[in-house]
């Protein structure tokens, strides 16, 4: 079982930087990061959000995977989450996301200055701090991939829809032609929220950059 923190709960003192390992996706290093203290003891890290005022789109993604003796067709559904940065709890709610991806960065390259002058990683210590989230979220968007969200939006609204705006997700889902939902907008009152969580799993390295390994998630 994970446990989710609320932002204000993260404390980089909790956060512990595990051993370093060869990056089986990409050419560098992986660090595993676990958070520890005396009532919980999680790997890696659960952090719960909400956005206002959102616009949800899905997108199909077809990816073709090449094999020696065949070729394998994927096919990944993709939302982009675009919302106004500005909106007061928004824009409280990316700070301090900032604020956790900043800290973490910065306690990961003083960790690794204690192997600086050894020969235990080739690779050098002073690197590019890559902001990935920052700049997504900054932006308004960030994208998620899921083949289930919007249809859990829909039978959520279903269920809560003589509940009206005081259940938390006050979202309108228009349907396409099909008849299948792929865009949610807000309400007539403007009033849209939906909560995520915030995963991170490690710390990426190549030889160039340094960034955080994530994940968005719907929180249903």
């Amino acid at each position: 079982m994970n446990i989710v923190l609320k932002l204000n709960q993260f404390n980089i003192e909790d956060l512990n930087i595990m051993e370093m390992k060869k990056n089986k996706l990409m050419n560098g290093i992986f660090t595993k990061i676990t958070y520890n203290n005396p009532d919980i003891q999680l790997n890696g890290i659960y952090v719960k959000f909400n956005i206002n005022n959102l616009v949800l789109d899905k997108k199909e993604e077809h990816q073709s995977v090449f094999y020696r003796d065949h070729v394998q067709e994927n096919k990944n559904t993709r939302y982009d989450v675009k919302f106004p940065v500005s909106e007061p709890l928004n824009l409280y709610n990316i700070n301090e996301i900032i604020r956790i991806e900043t800290e973490l960065l910065n306690k990961y390259k003083e960790h690794k200055k204690q192997y600086e002058n050894t020969n235990i990683y080739i690779i050098p210590v002073h690197k590019k701090k890559v902001y990935s989230i920052k700049y997504n979220l900054l932006n308004g968007q960030y994208k998620m991939y899921s083949d289930k969200l919007l249809e859990s939006l829909s039978h959520n609204d279903g269920q809560r829809s003589g509940q009206g705006i005081g259940s938390g997700i006050a979202n309108h889902i228009v349907p396409t032609a099909s008849g299948i939902a792929n865009h949610i907008v807000p309400t007539a009152s403007g009033i849209a929220n939906m909560s995520f969580i915030f995963k991170i799993s490690g710390i990426w390295e190549d030889d160039l950059n340094i960034g955080i390994t994530y994940k968005i998630i719907h929180c249903i």
